[in-house]
């Protein structure tokens, strides 16, 4: 296993969920002033929904990393161990974000944790199809298509805009959880792309 922490460089991670974490007891319920595409004027953003980035693009690298010839010859199965670390840092940035909620009275924090699970399983679903930079993309074209179109008003999202729903919606807690089973399951596909 220590060959596929050093070839993954999986130490990335927790420095990206320890910046992820520092990052959102900073920013808190801090706003700023976004155009929209439609001729409405700008409205209001919390800055905690860029966030997810700051775990998403380290992972797409980590997972890009790879030792073809060594993992196909592997005797423990390389995409099991890849799954296990996955859901650990999903896990991990689910509690700290819950934790942070309760503790710091923070409820962007639980959004924070929710968001970024979301987003890190959009990155991952089209990371099995069509690789790394084209998950680390579309995770964060995701968010930036949410922050610039998903207000209908000051802090009132469309129904489509998951991600800027407030932290006690249970229909982006479900969307949340789907997104990121979803990701972790086709992460066994993503062997059969080059990259």
């Amino acid at each position: 296993m220590t060959l596929w922490a050093r070839a993954r460089r999986i130490w990335l991670l927790p420095v990206a969920l320890f910046a992820w974490t520092l990052l959102l007891v900073l920013v808190r319920d801090d706003v700023a002033k976004v155009p929209q595409i439609a001729a409405r004027g700008t409205f209001s953003i919390k800055l905690m929904n860029f966030v997810p980035l700051i775990v998403c693009i380290p992972t797409m690298y980590c997972m890009s990393r790879r030792l073809i010839a060594t993992e196909t010859t592997a005797a423990r199965a390389v995409a099991v161990v890849d799954r296990l670390a996955l859901l650990l840092l999903g896990v991990s940035v689910a509690g700290l974000g819950f934790a942070l909620g309760e503790f710091l009275d923070m409820p962007t924090a639980v959004a924070g944790g929710r968001n970024t699970v979301m987003v890190l399983g959009l990155a991952l679903l089209v990371h099995s199809w069509y690789g790394p930079i084209a998950g680390g993309a579309a995770a964060t074209m995701f968010v930036m298509v949410s922050i610039v179109t998903g207000l209908a008003g000051d802090q009132r999202p469309y129904p489509w805009a998951v991600l800027l729903m407030e932290s006690t919606s249970v229909v982006a807690a479900v969307v949340a959880a789907v997104s990121f089973t979803a990701g972790l399951i086709t992460m066994s596909y993503r062997r059969q792309i080059p990259g």
